[in-house]
C-alpha cells in the first residue's frame, strides 16, 4: 500500500512539474519583456569589467550578469544569431530544472518520498520567475541548495558538504542582496545547532563565515555605498500594514486556504514540540526552513520601516520554497496524516491555478506586446518619445531606433550609460525639431491626465493617432510627421 501511495506522489508530481516546464519552454520564445528585463539585455552589451563597473552604480551584486552574459556568449557562439530575449529566458529556467534534481538525490534517504514529491512542486507556484529575466530563480538555486547543505551538515556531513555550503552562500551573496539576507539565516541555524546539539562544528562553522566574508571583500565597499545611496531615494512605495499582509499572501501564493493550512500545521508542530520537550534533527531542519523566510522578511521590513523602504513581495522568492520544505517536512508525522492529505491538495489545485494563470498572462501580454511593436516603424531613422520611463526602457531595445527619449523626465546617468541610445525630452519643440531633421517620431503617452494632443495643435505639430497599445502599461500612440 505504502508504495502504491509513493507511486501515486510520484507520479502526480512529476505530472505537474513537467507540464510547468514545458510551459516555461513554450513562453520563453515569446519577445515581451518588462523594463527590469530590459535592463539585464542591455547591461550584457557591455563588457564583463564595464558590467561590473555599471552594477557598482545600480543596487545589484554583478554575479547574474557576468553569469547571463557568459550563457548568452556560449549560445550564440554555437548557434548564432538567435534571440537575445529567449536564450536569457531559458537561462532562468535552468534553476527549475537543476535544483529539483538536488533536492532528489539528497533528500531521498533522510525524509518520506512523498515529501521530496511535493517539496519539488512547491516551486511551481513561482512558475513565472522561470522565464523572468532576472536573478531570482538563480538565488533560488543557491540558498535553497546552500540549505539542503545545512541538512547534511546536522547529519554529520562531510567536509565536501561544508564546502558546498559554503559555496553555495558565496554565491547566493552576489546574486541578490535578499538572498544574502536569507543564508545569513540558514548560517545562524547552522550556529545555533552547534550550540545546542553539536559543538564540534562550531569551528568549521567559523572557518566557513571567515571565508565567505573574504570572498565578499571585493565587493563589501560597494555594496555599503549602494546601500547609502538606497537611502537617500529609491523607487518602492512606503511600507503598511497591507504591504505586510500581503508579504504573508505571496508566499501562500495568494491561497487563502494555504495560509490557513500551513497556519495550522505550525501550531500543531508547535504543540508537538512543547509536548515532547525535545528538538531531533527533523525538527530542528523544519523550524529552520521557517526561520530563512520569516527571518528574510522580518529584516526586510524592519530596514523599510526604520530607514527606507527596500524590501518588496519579489525579495523573498529565494527563501520560500524553504519555508516549504519545513512545512511539507513536518507533516511526515503519523498523527499529522490527515492535514498531509489537505496540505497536498491545497498544494496540486494551486500549482494546477498557477499553471493556468501563467499561460493566461503570458499568452495575452505576448499578444498585446506583438500587437504593439507590428503598429510602430522598425528602422533606424525613427525616434520614440514617451511619458513614461518604463515604455522608454522596453521600446528602447524591441524595435531599431535611433533613441528612445522620454518626455518632460530626468534620464538617470546609469539609464544613458547602460542604454546607450536613450535620453530625455522636455519640450515639444524638440520633439518638432527631430520631425525637421527626416526622423519619424512616435509619441507613446501613458498619461492621459494632460493632453499632448493639446500641446502638438498649438506648436502646429502634424501628428496621427494610431491606436491604444500596451508596454508594460497602457498607451495611447501617435505618430508625428513633417
Amino acid at each position: 500500500m505504502k508504495n502504491k501511495v509513493d507511486k501515486l506522489y510520484f507520479f502526480i508530481g512529476i505530472i505537474i512539474f513537467a507540464i510547468s516546464i514545458i510551459l516555461q519552454f513554450i513562453f520563453a520564445f515569446s519577445s515581451d519583456i518588462w523594463v527590469d528585463e530590459a535592463f539585464s539585455i542591455k547591461m550584457i552589451e557591455h563588457s564583463y569589467i564595464e558590467m561590473i563597473n555599471l552594477t557598482a552604480i545600480d543596487v545589484h551584486p554583478p554575479l547574474y550578469y557576468i553569469m547571463l552574459k557568459f550563457f548568452c556568449g556560449i549560445v550564440t557562439g554555437i548557434f548564432g544569431n538567435v534571440s537575445i530575449i529567449t536564450v536569457s529566458k531559458i537561462f532562468s529556467i535552468i534553476p527549475y530544472i537543476i535544483l529539483p534534481i538536488i533536492l532528489y538525490i539528497k533528500l531521498q534517504n533522510k525524509f518520506k518520498k512523498h515529501s521530496i514529491y511535493f517539496i519539488i512542486i512547491s516551486i511551481v507556484p513561482l512558475i513565472s520567475y522561470g522565464v523572468e529575466i532576472r536573478m531570482y530563480s538563480w538565488a533560488m538555486l543557491f540558498v535553497v541548495s546552500a540549505f539542503i547543505y545545512l541538512n547534511e551538515i546536522i547529519h554529520e556531513g562531510n567536509n565536501k558538504d561544508w564546502v558546498i555550503f559554503t559555496i553555495m552562500g558565496i554565491l547566493a551573496s552576489y546574486t541578490h542582496y535578499f538572498a544574502c539576507v536569507s543564508v545569513v539565516f540558514v548560517y545562524v541555524s547552522l550556529l545555533i545547532w552547534g550550540l545546542l546539539k553539536d559543538k564540534k562544528i562550531i569551528k568549521k562553522w567559523f572557518c566557513c563565515v571567515l571565508i565567505s566574508i573574504v570572498a565578499y571583500l571585493p565587493w563589501l565597499f560597494i555594496f555599503i555605498n549602494q546601500f547609502f545611496k538606497v537611502s537617500e531615494s529609491y523607487w518602492i512605495p512606503k511600507i503598511t500594514i497591507y504591504t505586510i499582509i500581503d508579504y504573508f499572501k505571496f508566499y501562500h501564493f495568494y491561497s487563502k486556504l494555504l495560509l490557513l493550512c500551513s497556519m495550522i500545521i505550525c501550531l500543531f508542530f508547535v504543540k508537538k514540540i512543547i509536548k515532547e520537550k525535545k528538538i531531533d534533527n527533523g525538527t530542528f531542519y523544519v523550524i529552520s526552513g521557517l526561520v530563512v523566510l520569516i527571518g528574510t522578511i522580518f529584516v526586510g521590513t524592519i530596514i523599510s520601516i526604520i530607514d527606507r523602504p527596500i524590501f518588496v513581495s519579489r525579495y523573498m522568492i529565494p527563501a520560500i520554497p524553504c519555508f516549504w520544505m519545513g512545512i511539507i517536512i513536518s507533516t511526515d508525522i503519523k498523527k499529522f496524516k490527515y492535514l498531509r492529505y489537505i496540505l497536498t491538495f491545497l498544494l496540486v489545485i494551486t500549482c494546477i491555478k498557477s499553471c493556468y494563470n501563467f499561460s493566461v498572462l503570458e499568452f495575452e501580454s505576448s499578444n498585446k506586446y506583438n500587437k504593439a511593436i507590428s503598429a510602430l516603424s522598425n528602422n533606424e531613422k525613427t525616434i520614440y518619445v514617451s511619458d513614461n520611463t518604463h515604455v522608454q526602457r522596453v521600446i528602447a531595445i524591441s524595435v531599431k531606433n535611433a533613441g528612445s527619449y522620454v518626455y518632460n523626465l530626468e534620464t538617470s546617468n546609469l539609464t544613458k550609460n547602460v542604454y546607450g541610445n536613450l535620453d530625455s525630452i522636455y519640450s515639444v519643440e524638440e520633439i518638432k525639431n527631430l520631425v525637421e531633421l527626416g526622423y519619424t517620431v512616435y509619441f507613446l503617452q501613458q498619461d492621459d491626465t494632460v493632453s499632448i494632443c493639446k500641446l502638438f495643435d498649438e506648436n502646429n505639430i502634424n501628428y496621427e493617432y494610431i491606436g491604444d497599445y500596451f508596454l508594460e502599461y497602457n498607451i495611447k500612440a501617435y505618430v508625428i510627421t513633417k
